[in-house]
């Protein structure tokens, strides 16, 4: 195939054969223009003849050829020359995860922070620029001798034959065809969702899990690991290796999460928290400091004037027993009765409160009356020896995180009264609803416009309809006018132009009380909105 391939490529000089995958074979080359050293992937010929499958990979290589960062290998050109469809990208004088981790064992646990850094840098990257990678896995992570690593094949398995992830069922799981790397794949992809931001995030956390214990968290024959990704919960790491903290596990066991939702939003995210995990320190604190600290001489001065203090008090509490038992007090308070009770007002007796039943708004949310209660409240002293800090909840910092993108749309299956920020007929988004929930079959839970503060994710449903793969489109998050995240991309090809879909946001903190909008855009414009609010 070589003495053909120089025919049919002949800007390239090639060399050797250094690689085999599903889907390509790879050959190391050399461009006869510059002399540079280049890795040229060519499609396996069984592929070539499904015509839709060369269209989509092409568009996949091509996409990628706009991606310039240090931790990802470069794509220089794609073609189809003779029959032959290629991809031509950097040549990468490295180790692929897999053959690194097989030579060196296990990883300490700064390297592994260093590694998973350098591939949440070439994702977000990536992913700012409406690019998803769909199939990360130890054979596309590529580790130089200076341990710097690469991310390689942005897109391609995208392109699959059966995109839509199997030919046959099991247990209700599609199964995956030539793919390889079902131990990567997120439960939302082994169902037949298309690759998107959270999938690949998913991915990073199988890599660090593995970087971690030697292995992905699941293996085995391909159904029981496509199985395992839906319905399993991984090993925890530090039951693994003991000497990894239970820190470090719970961020790995966030970003294995089997709901998108409940994931880190960006690679960052995940990697700040992994990375605090591992070094011992809380996330926007300082590190912790063991051992006895000296106090300092204001501290000192402090300690001293409260002991003084706290010694008065025992001598006045001691005299007026002496006082009492002496029967002198008594008579005293007897004398002064009076002018006391002129001075001080007596006690009020106890308040009786009863909340009544709330009345069930009109609608499609009905809200359970809430119980009648009766409590009493007495009037007490308070001495305060020290100035009181009083934190606002709503002053509270909100930090701003991407919203992810969608699960695939499904053709709605329940019919859901419009809102009245449905926009006008013709539109391409509309019946917007904002639920706090989502059930099995992709349908709103406890949809309303009022929803109480707290850390987790709101949806807003949406159909769509005269979409196509040409358009971009994306859903901006405000709060009382201020933008919280924004996302835009590409229209995935495999959600057709009309159906139903959703996206989500979670926030670092908690939902603050407030005003939302939610904008739904195509191509630039706002196309749609709904609001909601927080009480």
């Amino acid at each position: 195939m070589e003495t053909s391939l120089r025919h049919t490529i002949p800007d390239y000089e090639i060399e050797a054969e250094i690689g085999c995958g599903n889907l390509t074979k790879i050959y190391r080359a050399r461009s006869k223009a510059d002399g540079r050293l280049v890795s040229i992937k060519i499609v396996l010929p069984e592929f070539v003849t499904d015509r839709a499958f060369v269209r989509r990979f092409t568009e996949a290589a091509s996409r990628a050829i706009k991606l310039d960062h240090p931790n990802i290998a470069r794509t220089f050109e794609v073609a189809e020359r003779g029959g032959v469809v290629y991809v031509v990208r950097e040549y990468l004088d490295a180790s692929c995860l897999a053959e690194w981790l097989a030579q060196r064992g296990p990883v300490p646990l700064e390297q592994v922070v260093s590694i998973v850094r350098q591939l949440a840098s070439a994702l977000d990257y990536a992913h700012s620029r409406r690019v998803m990678h769909g199939d990360i896995n130890d054979r596309c992570i590529y580790i130089d001798t200076e341990e710097r690593v690469k991310l390689a094949d942005f897109g391609l398995v995208q392109s699959v034959p059966g995109s839509d992830l199997g030919r046959g069922r099991m247990h209700g799981i599609r199964l995956v065809h030539s793919l390889g790397a079902c131990e990567y794949l997120a439960p939302e992809r082994v169902q037949g969702q298309g690759p998107n931001r959270s999938a690949d995030i998913y991915a990073l956390g199988v890599v660090a899990y593995q970087l971690l214990t030697g292995a992905p968290p699941f293996r085995g024959e391909p159904e029981d690991v496509l199985t395992a990704q839906v319905y399993e919960i991984p090993q925890p790491v530090h039951l693994v290796d003991h000497r990894i903290s239970s820190a470090v596990n719970a961020t790995i066991s966030r970003v294995l999460a089997k709901r998108p939702e409940l994931r880190y939003s960006t690679a960052t995210e995940f990697v700040r928290a992994f990375a605090a995990a591992a070094e011992g320190v809380a996330p926007g604190r300082g590190p912790q400091i063991s051992g006895r600290v000296k106090p300092s001489a204001e501290a000192r001065k402090s300690l001293g004037l409260l002991a003084i203090v706290v010694f008065a008090a025992i001598v006045v509490l001691t005299m007026a027993l002496l006082w009492n038992l002496s029967g002198v007090g008594g008579w005293v308070k007897e004398q002064m009765s009076p002018w006391l009770s002129a001075l001080i007002p007596p006690t009020p007796a106890p308040i009786s409160i009863s909340e009544s039943p709330l009345a069930a708004p009109t609608g499609a949310v009905t809200i359970t009356p809430q119980f009648t209660a009766t409590a009493a409240f007495a009037p007490t002293s308070v001495s305060v020896t020290s100035p009181v800090r009083i934190i606002s909840a709503t002053t509270t910092t909100i930090v701003p995180i991407e919203a992810t993108a969608t699960r695939a749309p499904r053709t709605p299956t329940v019919q859901v009264s419009p809102t009245a920020s449905a926009p006008a007929s013709g539109a391409p988004f509309g019946n917007l609803i904002v639920a706090a929930g989502i059930d099995a079959n992709n349908r709103p839970v406890s949809p309303g416009t009022t929803f109480s503060a707290a850390r987790r994710p709101l949806y807003v449903f949406f159909e769509y309809r005269n979409m196509s793969p040409q358009a971009t489109w994306g859903h901006i998050w405000l709060r009382e006018g201020q933008e919280l995240s924004r996302v835009e991309e590409n229209w995935p090809a495999n959600w057709g132009s009309a159906g139903r879909a959703w996206v989500y946001y979670t926030p670092e903190v908690s939902y603050l009380p407030g005003t939302y909008e939610v904008q739904l855009l195509v191509n630039g414009q706002v196309v749609a909105t709904t609001t909601f609010t927080i009480k």
